[in-house]
């Protein structure tokens, strides 16, 4: 659907260790071979209270941005990460050159709005960018850990939500089952909830696991019971078993 322009949205939710990592790992080895954009935003536990933490972190990693670089670097790495049809108005850069607290010459363009204004327009556009980059090319995009997004991120994610449905954009965003966002009955969200494992899941997992090998029925029973169908652990246990020695 997205690659015919049908922009859509996928929340992937579950609790810790149950596999909501491992899916988006093999979804992006699976696609190796397509031609496609992946941008990847990771939220964090210990900035949930710094706005627009997620996308400074990506944008500074993917355009290659240094701490020790002089500003004037950093300007043109930035310009050579944005798409051109961005690139082609000044308002862009300087927003989200001070998004990245990177000074610019024409910095005090930007003096005479107000604090808000330049929120929003910064929002608008970093979704512009986004929406720049599946132009060139059917775009991933995947916000991790969602539980610990800041409010202005979640405040950018609704936009983009509401401006991808002819858009060659997959959005992805995984989270703990208590994230609970406003926009879920959009039409082109669908919503994946993963379950703990059945004990024949379990069972086969650790069977997999072994490749070929053998351990003791009882500790098998342990791992059953120890793991409580979450993957993480299942795996862990395992290893540890495996490791322990004779």
């Amino acid at each position: 659907k997205v690659k015919e322009g049908d922009g859509q949205v996928s929340l992937l939710s579950g609790i810790p260790g149950v596999g909501k990592s491992r899916l988006l790992h093999e979804l992006i080895s699976n696609i190796q071979d397509e031609p496609h954009l992946l941008l990847r935003y990771q939220c964090s536990p210990y900035h949930s209270q710094s706005a627009f933490f997620p996308i400074i972190e990506q944008i500074e990693q993917a355009a290659q941005l240094t701490a020790l670089e002089a500003d004037a670097e950093k300007i043109a790495k930035l310009q050579a990460y944005l798409p051109q049809s961005v690139n082609g108005s000044k308002e862009p850069l300087l927003l989200i050159a001070k998004l990245l607290s990177i000074s610019t010459e024409n910095s005090n363009e930007l003096s005479e709005l107000t604090a808000q204004q330049i929120k929003n327009r910064t929002i608008s556009t970093l979704v512009d960018v986004l929406l720049a980059f599946s132009l060139q090319r059917p775009t991933l995009c995947i916000f991790e850990d969602a539980h610990w997004l800041d409010a202005s991120t979640l405040e950018l994610l609704e936009l983009v939500i509401s401006r991808i449905g002819h858009a060659r954009v997959l959005l992805i965003i995984s989270c703990r089952p208590e994230f609970r966002p406003t926009w879920l009955a959009h039409a082109n969200i669908t919503t994946h909830s993963l379950t703990r494992l059945s004990q024949t899941e379990v069972k086969a997992m650790i069977r997999d696991l072994l490749k070929g090998g053998s351990i003791p029925q009882q500790l098998v029973d342990q791992i059953i019971e120890k793991a409580d169908g979450v993957p993480l652990y299942i795996e862990e246990l395992t290893s540890s078993t495996l490791s322990a020695p004779l």
